[in-house]
Formats: C-alpha cells, sequence, structure tokens
C-alpha cells in the first residue's frame, strides 16, 4: 500500500466523521444517522445525512456526498492535499505529502512560501512595535484601535526604504526567488529588485486555516494608491480570499449572517465594536467564489458601504452575486460621506443591530431607490426602464417562489399590469436563450437510456443490500455490460469481493479513492440502501433479477435490428441458405419478444 492511501486510511480509522461535520454544522441525531441543514444549499427542512457507522455524509436535496476528507474539502474551499494535512493535525499524524519541493530542502512549494510570508509579517509586526512605527501607531490609535487589538490581528509598519525587507529576510538565508514568488519583492524596469511595499500599515492576509498568505499596505501619508495588495501567486488568489473570514467564520456560522463591507480598515474597526461577523473583499468586486464560500456558512448577508454614489454601485453588483447564490440581502445606506469604518467608529455593535433593523432595505427596496433617482418613475417610459432594469434581478433569483414574489412586487410598485409584466420577463428569457443559441426544445436523448440507468442502479442496489447474491448472479453479472462508467468501476469492485458475504462500506469506498466520480456515485448508492428508504423495502432478489432480465431484454432488441438489416442483405445477395438462417432467427426473437411483452420480468 503506498504512502498516501496508509495516510488516508490512518486518518480515517482515528477520526469520526460526525465529530468532524459537527464541527462546523449543528447535527441532530435521528435514528442511526444524524441530520442537520446542509451547509452547501440553502434548505427549510433538513436533508443533510451523515453515517456514522458507514463515515459518509449525503445530502438528499443538492446530491452532495462524501467522506470526511470532501466534506472539508467542500467548505473550506481547497485542496485534498490541505484537507489530508488539516485532518492530520486534528488527529496528530504528520503528513506527508508527495507535491513539488523546493530546491534543497524537505518542504513542497506552498510550505516554503508560507514560511516565507509568515516571516514576512513577524518584520512588519517588529517594525510596527519599534521606534521606526511611531507614526504607524499614532494612525492606529487616532483610529482609537487599543495595542492589544493591533496584536491580536498582527498589524505591521513597512518601512520607509527600497530594501528593507529583502535585506532582513535574505539575511535570514531566504532565497531571492522566494521573495519574488511570494509577491514581497519585485524587480524595476533597471532590473533592481526592491520591496513592493514602502511606508505603510500593513494589513496581513489569512487564509481559512489562519496562514498568512498575503498582504494589504494601506499608506500613510497621502499619497496614492491608498492601498496596494500582494500580487495574486500561488497562495494569494483575491477572488477567493475574504479579509476577516478566518476570524468571522464561527460568528458567521452561529448568527448565519456575514456583513460586508468594502475595506481592511472598516473590517477591523467593525471587529473592533465586537461586530465580528464582519468581511471585505479584497480591494476587489465580490465574485461567485466569495458568494459561495459564504453561503456555506450564512442564510443572510447585509452590505454596509461607502455612502456615495461608488459605495452604492459597489452593494448593486454585490446584490446580483449574493442573489445568485441564494442569500438573503440587506443594504444598509450610510450618510453621505461616510464609509464603514466611521460608523463603527462613532457606534456599538448594539447601535448598529437598530440601524438593520430600523434602516436596513431589503436589494428590491434599495434597487427601486436607486432607480428612482436616475428614473423619472412618474413616466411611462421611466416606469418601463426601471422594470427592465429590475428583470436582471428576478434573473439572478434561484429560487422559483421568490421570483414570483419579485415580479408581483415590481408590478405593484411600479403601477403596471402583472400579468404583461411577466409576459414582458419571460419573453425576454426566451429571446436570452435563443441568442445563446438554445432552442425550445431539448435533443431527445436514446429512448433506452434511462431505463438502463435505471436497471443498472437498481442491480447494484440489491447487490449492497444483499452481498451474497453477488456470488449467485456472478456469471450474469460478469456478462451484463454496464453502459456508466463510475457503475461499471463499482461492479467491477464488488465482484473482486469473491465469496464474502458481507461488504465493508469503507473498504469500498477506500479501494475508490482515486475515483471521485464512481466513489461519490457509490455513497449516494450506500444512502439509499439505507434502512427506511422504499428501495430497502424492495426485495433485492427482484432488484437483482429483474435488471438482468431487461440486460438480456435489451441485447436481443439489438440482435433483432441486426439482423432485420442483415435480412435486407442476404436478400438483395440472392442466398437462398442465408436467407433461411436470418429468417428463421428473427421468427425465434420476435416469438420470444411477444412471449416477454405478456409475462412482464421473470423472477
Amino acid at each position: 500500500m503506498d504512502e498516501g492511501r496508509d495516510q488516508v486510511r490512518r486518518i480515517k480509522d482515528l477520526l469520526d466523521i460526525v465529530d468532524v461535520i459537527g464541527s462546523y454544522i449543528e447535527l441532530s441525531k435521528r435514528g442511526t444517522r444524524y441530520v442537520a441543514l446542509c451547509p452547501f444549499h440553502a434548505e427549510k427542512a433538513p436533508s443533510f445525512s451523515v453515517n456514522r457507522e458507514e463515515q459518509f455524509f449525503h445530502c438528499f436535496g443538492c446530491k452532495k456526498s462524501g467522506d470526511l476528507f470532501d466534506f472539508v474539502m467542500e467548505i473550506e474551499g481547497i485542496a485534498f492535499r490541505e484537507a489530508l494535512k488539516i485532518l492530520g493535525e486534528k488527529c496528530g499524524i504528520e503528513v506527508v505529502t508527495t507535491g513539488r519541493r523546493a530546491k534543497g530542502t524537505g518542504k513542497s512549494f506552498k510550505t516554503q512560501l508560507f514560511g516565507v510570508l509568515e516571516t514576512a509579517c513577524g518584520y512588519f509586526e517588529e517594525n510596527l512595535l519599534s521606534n521606526r512605527g511611531t507614526h504607524a501607531r499614532k494612525y492606529l490609535s487616532d483610529r482609537r484601535f487599543s495595542p492589544e487589538f493591533y496584536k491580536e490581528f498582527r498589524l505591521g509598519f513597512a518601512l520607509d526604504g527600497w530594501r528593507g525587507l529583502l535585506e532582513a529576510l535574505t539575511r535570514k538565508g531566504i532565497p531571492l526567488a522566494d521573495l519574488e514568488r511570494s509577491g514581497l519583492v519585485r524587480q524595476s524596469r533597471s532590473g533592481r529588485v526592491h520591496d513592493l511595499f514602502r511606508n505603510r500599515l500593513m494589513i496581513p492576509i489569512f487564509d481559512m486555516q489562519g496562514r498568512v498568505v498575503g498582504f494589504g499596505g494601506r499608506v500613510l501619508d497621502g499619497t496614492e494608491p491608498k492601498y496596494i495588495n500582494s500580487p495574486e501567486t500561488e497562495l494569494f488568489q483575491k477572488n477567493r480570499l475574504l479579509y476577516g473570514l478566518n476570524r468571522a467564520r464561527q460568528a458567521i456560522s452561529l448568527s448565519r449572517t456575514v456583513v460586508i463591507v468594502e475595506g481592511y480598515t472598516d473590517v477591523l474597526m467593525a471587529h473592533y465594536r465586537d461586530v465580528s461577523n464582519t468581511v471585505a473583499a479584497l480591494g476587489t468586486a465580490l465574485s461567485q467564489e466569495h458568494a459561495r464560500i459564504l453561503r456555506r456558512m450564512a442564510d443572510r448577508a447585509v452590505l454596509l458601504f461607502d455612502g456615495d454614489s461608488a459605495g452604492a454601485a459597489a452593494a448593486q453588483r454585490g446584490i446580483e452575486i449574493l442573489l445568485a447564490n441564494d442569500l438573503d440581502i440587506t443594504v444598509v445606506s450610510l450618510d453621505k460621506g461616510s464609509d464603514p469604518c466611521d460608523f463603527f467608529e462613532q457606534h456599538s455593535a448594539e447601535e448598529f443591530e437598530e440601524r438593520i433593523e430600523n434602516e436596513g432595505r431589503d436589494f428590491f427596496d434599495f434597487t427601486l431607490h436607486e432607480l428612482e433617482a436616475r428614473f423619472d418613475l412618474k413616466s411611462p417610459g421611466g416606469r418601463t426602464m426601471a422594470a427592465r432594469k429590475l428583470f436582471s434581478l428576478v434573473t439572478a433569483v434561484g429560487d422559483p417562489i421568490k421570483q414570483d414574489l419579485v415580479l408581483h412586487r415590481i408590478a405593484e410598485r411600479l403601477g403596471i399590469r402583472e400579468n404583461l409584466l411577466r409576459s414582458e420577463f419571460f419573453k425576454g428569457l426566451r429571446d436570452e436563450s435563443r441568442s445563446r443559441g438554445g432552442s425550445g426544445t431539448q435533443p431527445q436523448a436514446n429512448g433506452n437510456r434511462g431505463s438502463r440507468a435505471k436497471a443498472e442502479e437498481e442491480l447494484l442496489l440489491g447487490l449492497l443490500i444483499r452481498p451474497p447474491l453477488i456470488e449467485e448472479f456472478r456469471e450474469s453479472l460478469v456478462a451484463a455490460g454496464f453502459q456508466g462508467s463510475a457503475e461499471a468501476r463499482i461492479l467491477e469492485l464488488l465482484l473482486s469481493r469473491q465469496g464474502r458475504d458481507s461488504l465493508q462500506s469503507k473498504e469500498l469506498l477506500l479501494e475508490l479513492r482515486s475515483d471521485d466520480i464512481a466513489r461519490k456515485r457509490l455513497i449516494t448508492l450506500l444512502a439509499e440502501a439505507r434502512p427506511g428508504d422504499s428501495k430497502e423495502s424492495a426485495e433485492p432478489r427482484k432488484l437483482v433479477a429483474g435488471a438482468l432480465q431487461f440486460f438480456e431484454s435489451q441485447a436481443d432488441e439489438d440482435r433483432y435490428r441486426n439482423l432485420k438489416e442483415m435480412k435486407k442483405d442476404v436478400i438483395r445477395s440472392g442466398s437462398d441458405s442465408e436467407a433461411d438462417k436470418t429468417l428463421a432467427e428473427l421468427d425465434r426473437l420476435l416469438r420470444e419478444k411477444n412471449t416477454n411483452r405478456q409475462r412482464g420480468f421473470v423472477e
């Protein structure tokens, strides 16, 4: 057994999937299973199920499934190796991966870069607390941040020089190539290498595991740009990172609400005021990936942006992204010239809650308010333009019930007949579909494909429920000829368990570790084969025998079609003996088909 598989097995032996998932979401015991509201899609009733005995999870709503590694990868938004390391740390196993190695070390490139960034963070922290950081500390003091607070958030200071960080880290033995790869230094046009950040308050950016992946630097002397960020690197990818999320995650999950602001100091001041479910994008608009990450933890997003036209535009861009990921949205508008940092500097967490309650607007009211400033909603033309602008929000809403309610509100608020409004909206959807090359109808699939897929599923269910049937029907199973590649791989695995009266699901899943599609298909089947499911009550022998009968009947259909084609050829060739043989075989198959139609599936 290779080292990677051995690590996976040892971690699975030491960790319980119920404990792992229970550290992220609240699970309730129901019979032999644990259930919860799915963290991967919006729902009102729990369809997310965790099986302690078999060590897998399955959502009957969105169909996501897997083992503890899959769960951590999905909820953290990370790759398998990172999940392996996180779970290894939980159970005291030192994970050894086979990724790329930094030359001259036993470390992977990513591990090496994490170390470089951590060293840089420590360097900036020391600068802030030294005599050379007096100006930066005064700025923080003027914003009312306490020393304890900015130490907790690991704020730092980049000296006003060209090579301070470069020389300090090279003295520690860090290669120049690693400093360049981590985005801390850059090369000028003349070829001279220098620090990226100079004379700036340094704000470290952390990933979900609390590791430094990059920096934001705020200017302290009034020059432009006000902020600069680390460039995109292997670790620093702005469309996947949110500032403050590593600290806000627990508060977001508990309240099921996330507060989204624009800048780093907005987040810092919000957390300073104990609004600890606050995050911000890294100088970019919210991305689909940001919204997807937040949706796992929250049902509601509160947008708090600057009180100017740029802030309103940023809120509007965020609304469509968040709506598409089924988050409820409340927008809190600030006074003109004010930003979230100013607001939290002057108001407590309790006052912020009151502001949300009294002045917060949902996405529809906020958008309509913004449209009122652009269009004359008393004129037919203005109302028409506003309605068409609002259609883009309706399209972003994924829930058909919410879509219906929003269309009703548009008609009511703009004074447009609802049936006309709906007609125009759905006409626009059809026109858009046609412009993208779609058509009103989808091409029809092979008529037998759905039936065959159902037969393959029921056959596997029967074998999983009653493993001794594998030996009883082995010869027919070998000849079954599955069309689904995942199903064929699962059947091959079951057939390899020769002479066993029971199956260990954990062993099967481990065998399929390298075949993600087949492994997740097996988990879905195992979930459907649990007690209490309607298919469990079906007789497993009937499921297997019925499926095999279907395959045999389908094979006869194929032979019948082929013989009909052959008949034309032999008649054209003039060979009486060949024609007689072909016609006799056709006659036999036809009589067999008629008999099967009368009897149905045999037991």
